[in-house]
């Protein structure tokens, strides 16, 4: 399913500087263009504010509580994996579902 963000959009989502200064109206207009039903890649769905690991990584996917988890009330649980900087490298995987806290 295209959800029809534009890769120029994807920072709004995934870069906090460049989230904390949208305008109003572009986020209204970017943000409705995003649902919070469980899917793999994209941008992902913030129930209230970013929850973005530090360093270097990418967003995977999110489950939302259809998938028989309970992420909080009507939360989302975020997939983020490691970038590498080679093939040989093995990449970490980084899951949450609410603040601070990474599994």
């Amino acid at each position: 399913m295209d959800d029809g963000i534009l890769e120029s959009e994807a920072a709004y989502f995934l870069d906090l500087d460049v989230y904390e200064n949208l305008g109003d109206e572009i986020a209204e207009d970017v943000f409705e263009k995003v649902n919070d039903i469980t899917r793999f890649g994209s941008v992902p769905s913030w129930i209230q504010y970013p929850e973005i690991p530090k360093g270097e990584w990418k967003f995977v996917g999110q489950l939302n509580d259809s998938t028989g988890f309970n992420f909080g009330d009507a939360g989302i649980g975020y997939i983020f994996i490691e970038k590498v900087k080679n093939i040989e490298q093995f990449p970490k995987g980084s899951f949450y579902g609410n603040a601070d806290k990474y599994y």
